[in-house]
């Protein structure tokens, strides 16, 4: 059966915090519904490069890519928070200004926390989950014409890996509501 968008749930949390991984832990307040319109992922390649040499080849390999996460959103109302969900993740918080989220960082500002992104496929007890750890938002941008709602694209980039070499990209497939959330690694007690 194919997967249409009836079987999506996309969650967004900091990086730093604990939830993501435990179905226990995961709630509607980490859910985004009705505002995301399309996501992507690209990247991760990795390469070997051929050099001659006297007598035969040396072989390079190249480390891999970022990952990276697009989507496009079309933002709502409902509440204070998902008035502006997507400028949060983009923007620094004013730690002299509750509320006010400005294009600096550095003196008065706190940087924006990376992202968990969790991809959640599902039919019935079957599904494929997608977890991303450590995504900064690298562009928001932002377009509004007066016959159409307004639009924003939201783009994450990720390492594959951390600095202690674990991965920041993880996929299982199982029964539950998150499949086997035990085969998963535990991101919080990592460091970035």
């Amino acid at each position: 059966m194919a997967i249409s968008r009836s079987k999506v749930k996309i969650y967004m949390v900091d990086a730093t915090d604990a939830k993501g991984l435990d179905p226990a832990t995961i709630t509607d307040t980490e859910l985004i519904a009705g505002e995301i319109v399309n996501y992507g992922k690209t990247g991760g390649g990795s390469d070997t490069e051929s050099v001659p040499a006297f007598g035969g080849f040396i072989d390079k390999e190249k480390p891999e890519e970022q990952f990276e996460i697009s989507m496009e959103v079309v933002p709502n109302l409902l509440t204070a928070e998902a008035a502006i969900r997507w400028e949060t993740f983009k923007y620094a918080a004013d730690t002299t200004n509750a509320g006010v989220y400005t294009s600096a960082s550095g003196s008065g500002s706190a940087v924006p926390a990376g992202k968990k992104v969790i991809i959640i496929e599902s039919e019935g007890a079957l599904n494929q989950t997608y977890a991303f750890n450590n995504c900064d938002v690298t562009q928001f941008e932002l377009d509004h014409s007066a016959d159409d709602n307004r639009t924003g694209n939201i783009t994450f980039k990720f390492s594959p890996q951390t600095t202690d070499g674990s991965p920041n990209l993880q996929v299982v497939s199982g029964v539950g509501v998150l499949g086997d959330a035990a085969a998963l690694i535990d991101w919080a007690s990592l460091d970035k």
